[in-house]
């Protein structure tokens, strides 16, 4: 009796739990995914074949895959018909990463003043890939700092021993102590 709460607490929990995994799994892969989509929208704004941006988006996640893909392929099926604000209003809703938005921010920009977007998207992109870098960057002198502990900790002491042991060994034998 007393192990039938403990089952229902798990029940209810692991659930929950298992969800908020899978939904940050999607949020990084749509995170690390949205470089490689700039540079192809890069590449398909700047071919002129297609007059609304939802159609490029549209042809993008067909040739994409994983949960970015699956996520373009919604918006784009819902909103390719509708004005482009209406449009960016969904896209920049259904994606919260930086990127999105700078998109969102930057293809409004352009529709209200006019400008190449393609070129927009190109710069956009270019960002992009330098921020990835500098992130990358930081996390490898940050390594670094962190494999000091247990180097010190584990690595450090061993070695001492390892070569002291036989020395000290040599030095009983030695002088008798």
């Amino acid at each position: 009796l007393l192990l039938i709460p403990f089952f229902a607490l798990i029940g209810y929990v692991l659930p929950e739990f298992y969800l908020i995994d899978k939904l940050q799994q999607i949020e990084y892969e749509v995170h690390t995914d949205f470089p490689r989509f700039l540079d192809l929208l890069y590449i398909y704004t700047s071919t002129a074949a297609y007059e609304h941006i939802g159609e490029a988006i549209f042809s993008i996640s067909e040739h994409m895959s994983g949960a970015l893909s699956k996520q373009l392929k919604e918006i784009t099926i819902i909103y390719r018909f509708v004005d482009v604000n209406e449009f960016l209003d969904h896209f920049e809703k259904n994606f919260q990463t930086p990127l999105a938005r700078d998109l969102v921010s930057t293809l409004r920009l352009v529709d209200e003043y006019g400008g190449n977007i393609s070129e927009k998207i190109g710069i956009l992109a270019e960002e992009a890939h330098k921020e990835r870098l500098q992130n990358a960057r930081q996390k490898g002198q940050k390594a670094s700092a962190m494999l000091m502990v247990p180097l010190m900790l584990f690595h450090f002491p061993v070695a001492v021993i390892i070569f002291l042991a036989p020395t000290a060994i040599a030095l009983k034998q030695v002088f008798g102590w």
